[in-house]
């Protein structure tokens, strides 16, 4: 019985610090809203040693264009990336985001504007 008894308390507390690293992580899915010369949604991922990657399709003049997010995030949440488009890079990220939430700034072929980001499953948008 003793032994079951610290078996279930071992157990338990590993579930409970896996649930504290995954609420205190910046990996998985984010939400990303651009608003200002061009307003869209987008998601991306960031994986376990923080690099952010995602994509969409921008429709920019009547032009649908395959865009790809790339970049990093610092252990302090600063986030810097790369917006690229046919291959070449075209614009840039810049921000902050805490593990639940971010925002910043984003250039691109002559256009600028603000970002907000929500991970996916917070309830903080």
């Amino acid at each position: 019985m003793r032994r079951m008894l610290v078996v279930s308390f071992t157990f338990t507390v590993l579930l409970l610090s896996c649930a504290l690293f995954e609420s205190n992580s910046f990996q998985g899915e984010w939400e990303m809203v651009l608003e200002g010369d061009y307003s869209g949604t987008t998601v991306f991922n960031i994986d376990d040693d923080n690099n952010l990657k995602g994509t969409s399709v921008v429709n920019v003049n009547g032009y649908d264009y395959d865009v790809m997010y790339k970049g990093k995030v610092s252990e302090e949440g600063d986030l810097t990336g790369l917006i690229e488009a046919r291959g070449q890079q075209v614009g840039e990220l810049t921000g902050k985001i805490d593990f639940e939430k971010g925002s910043g700034n984003w250039s691109a072929a002559g256009m600028t504007g603000n970002w907000k980001a929500s991970k996916s499953g917070s309830n903080n948008e």
